[in-house]
């Protein structure tokens, strides 16, 4: 993997054009762009497709987070656009990746595409410790990433996001790139 291929970017905007003129600008140049829900449900399916027919790869970053069968479905139905990786919320539960999973990946290979990278969501990058209380989350935000990360790696998750100030906490529980 290359330098270049580390790099994803956010396409978080609702301006079609301008993120036309940003996929446009760094097609080749990135290893893809992270579309989210703001962009894709102001422009659905049609601009993925777009994204990916100009040679970008997609990080679909919708954080799915439902009934295991919902997921299932969604996933699925992500994984045949032939996007690269799909979140998911780790707070769904291990049952819910591991559909998930199974769904993307199976869809994929029915349509004769690469499987898709499914990620976790631990804990959102604007929550804090209290918000985690108020939520009846115990303890603190890293040790909720670390708990949630290691339950998703063990459901079939090929990863998880976290906020920068949990990355080392991350690496140092899973050296080698374990997650």
């Amino acid at each position: 993997m290359t330098g270049k291929d580390r790099i994803l970017v956010a396409v978080d905007t609702p301006d079609l054009e301008r993120a036309r003129e940003l996929v446009q600008g760094l097609t080749g140049r990135v290893g893809g762009f992270k579309i989210g829900l703001e962009m894709f449900i102001s422009h659905g399916p049609a601009f993925v497709r777009e994204v990916l027919d100009g040679g970008g790869k997609v990080f679909l970053d919708l954080k799915l987070h439902d009934i295991p069968n919902t997921v299932a479905g969604a996933a699925g139905a992500a994984a045949r656009y032939g996007v690269s990786f799909i979140t998911v919320h780790a707070l769904g539960g291990p049952e819910m990746i591991r559909r998930g999973v199974v769904a993307a990946s199976a869809a994929a290979e029915a349509e004769g595409l690469e499987p898709p990278t499914l990620l976790a969501v631990t804990i959102l990058t604007s929550h804090s410790d209290d918000d985690l209380r108020a939520v009846g989350v115990e303890g603190n935000c890293g040790d909720a990433v670390l708990k949630l990360a290691a339950m998703a790696c063990a459901a079939g998750a090929g990863g998880a996001v976290c906020s920068p100030l949990e990355v080392r906490g991350v690496r140092e529980r899973f050296p080698g790139g374990a997650l």
